[in-house]
């Protein structure tokens, strides 16, 4: 495949190397992260066995130990995510498991940010832009490569080439809608734990406000 693609930049067909190189990198996207993925799990392996140096001195066998558990959260869930961060968005998934799953704290990962303890949540105008934009060209995407499915009846002495390369552009329309429809998952995540952790916040000020209110209805007594 790069010796085509080298042969179609050579003869000047750049749409046509550009097709190849796309190709070739999809074909080759499981080996490469396979290459990464084995890359990371020996660098796991040398940490265990540098933890388990008997010379290691203790704060330096604590920061080994937070990479390996670092290492494992990147490995499994294809993201990185500080220390701190990542304790929080635990803890707040599992108080409220039902609102929010630990795979939105995932997902707006770009977007959590940590303030004395509080989880902040920072989307901003360009996030927004980005957000409709993607909507936008995913739904537009989308309509164009099903009404070219529609459009495939229509055809009139259709060839095997025609029919081809008709739904080679439905394919890639279809392919690269849903790619856009799913850029906009980091924000949609974003903007369902800012909501839930504004209303939690919401609630416990009510709550608090009725404590506050307990002593003085203690004190009162009524007239007869």
């Amino acid at each position: 495949m790069f010796d085509k693609g080298m042969e179609f930049l050579f003869e000047g067909k750049v749409l046509a190397f550009s097709i190849a190189t796309a190709i070739g990198i999809l074909l080759n996207a499981q080996k490469v992260l396979s290459f990464i993925d084995s890359y990371k799990k020996r660098r796991i392996e040398l940490l265990k066995e540098a933890t388990e140096f008997s010379g290691l001195s203790c704060k330096l066998r604590n920061q080994f130990n937070e990479e390996i558990e670092s290492e494992y959260f990147r490995l499994v869930y294809r993201t990185k995510m500080d220390k701190s961060l990542r304790e929080a968005c635990l803890v707040l998934s599992e108080n409220n498991k039902a609102e929010m799953p630990f795979i939105h704290f995932l997902r707006a990962g770009p977007h959590l940010s940590l303030n004395k303890g509080n989880l902040l949540v920072s989307i901003s105008k360009v996030d927004y832009f980005s957000y409709f934009y993607n909507i936008i060209l995913g739904v537009l995407m989308l309509l164009i490569g099903f009404s070219l499915i529609v459009f495939l009846k229509e055809l009139t002495n259709p060839t095997i080439y025609s029919v081809l390369g008709l739904l080679g552009v439905c394919g890639f329309s279809i392919i690269f809608g849903f790619f856009f429809l799913s850029q906009t998952y980091s924000v949609n995540s974003a903007r369902k734990i800012r909501r839930e952790t504004e209303k939690a916040l919401h609630d416990d000020s009510l709550e608090q406000k009725k404590v506050e209110k307990l002593p003085e209805l203690k004190n009162f007594e009524p007239s007869i």
